[in-house]
């Protein structure tokens, strides 16, 4: 038995499928060409829409979010992170509610919240203020530029919203980062928001180059768009990549599960992620978790955590996978987004440890 990691360390959560923003780069988002070709070939201009396979207004049960932490899981439990891949944690209508229970039953546990902090009204970052800082915690606002361009990708957000509540938090004695992700349009700005968020009094900025957008040309990706593709097509790519370099799971060393907003449990956002993607709605693809373990095999509406967590998947298959140099449908596979995520190649190429933090009260 090699288990993926009986204890959890860290746990992610996306807790709705909602999302007031519509970023070009997040995997809830697609690329729509227009028939206009100057539309398609910059940020200013490029449509995009909300992926079909993402329904409206699912959340994840309150008391299915609580039965979450069993003995077990609060073993050796360090982070909780609100991380959501699709949504924004703030959309969720109980989210205060997570937090009170939090931070009364695991008041040891650090909390991480991340949100384009665009909805919502000072008096509830005050109220969240309030809840949070009787914890460790860490409240990081996605501000990728300034007045002028925090827009081109954070789109549907207001500007005047973001920088009132992020006063009404740290005021309320909230600890506040602002974490900003590096663009071609926003990178002469760095300096100047760094000053700006010492100003208003947040405690660290901590900058990156994007990875969702780096090197895409516009044009091609409104062709692409989600795109049609075969099992077989796929294995031709990844097989050759597979033998090429060995898997260096970023995830495990932290103990790291994702919960969605179904309440499926993976070992990261990239697995979760990969369903909306071409080689993820592949037939044999699902058939490769669902045909082997079983419907609903990681649900919470039908398991236990520490049921999910003793499946076969985890205790043994996953980590024995990253050992095969072929992506087949059986339990030990390979896994296409394994491969395309983390490779030690990949990593060289796509490293996720790159952010600079700067240190700023």
């Amino acid at each position: 038995m090699n288990h993926y990691s009986y204890y959890p360390g860290v746990l992610q959560f996306e807790i709705s499928s909602n999302c007031n923003a519509q970023c070009p780069g997040c995997v809830r988002n697609i690329f729509v060409k227009s028939e206009d070709p100057a539309v398609n070939t910059d940020i200013h201009t490029i449509q995009v829409s909300t992926h079909p396979d993402i329904p409206k207004n699912v959340y994840l049960d309150l008391d299915v979010f609580k039965s979450i932490f069993t003995e077990r899981v609060v073993e050796k439990l360090k982070h909780i992170e609100f991380i959501g891949t699709i949504d924004d944690p703030l959309v969720h209508p109980e989210f205060l509610q997570m937090l009170e229970f939090l931070t009364e039953t695991l008041p040891e546990v650090r909390i991480v919240i991340h949100s384009n902090a665009s909805l919502r009204t000072p008096e509830y970052f005050e109220e969240m203020a309030h809840i949070l800082k009787k914890v460790n915690h860490r409240f990081a606002f996605s501000i990728d530029g300034l007045e002028d361009t925090n827009h081109l990708y954070r789109r549907n957000t207001s500007w005047d919203k973001i920088m009132s509540n992020a006063r009404a938090f740290i005021a309320a004695g909230g600890t506040a980062t602002w974490q900003y992700l590096i663009f071609s349009w926003n990178e002469h700005q760095v300096d100047d928001a760094k000053s700006l968020a010492k100003e208003m009094g947040f405690i660290e900025f901590r900058a990156r180059n994007d990875r969702s957008l780096k090197g895409v040309d516009f044009k091609e990706a409104a062709i692409y768009t989600v795109g049609k593709t075969t099992f077989e097509k796929e294995k031709a790519i990844h097989d050759p990549q597979a033998q090429d370099s060995d898997i260096d799971c970023v995830m495990r060393p932290r103990g790291m599960y994702f919960v969605n907003y179904e309440g499926n449990v993976w070992p990261c956002c990239f697995l979760n992620n990969q369903f909306y993607r071409k080689e993820g709605a592949l037939a044999e693809n699902r058939f490769r978790f669902n045909g082997n373990y079983g419907n609903n095999w990681n649900n919470l509406y039908h398991h236990t955590i520490d049921e999910i967590l003793d499946n076969k998947f985890y205790t043994e298959d996953l980590v024995d996978s990253w050992d095969s140099v072929e992506h087949t449908t059986g339990p030990k596979g390979r896994i296409f987004k394994c491969t395309k995520t983390c490779t030690k190649k990949s990593l060289q190429v796509n490293p996720f440890s790159d952010h600079k933090t700067t240190k700023l009260n």
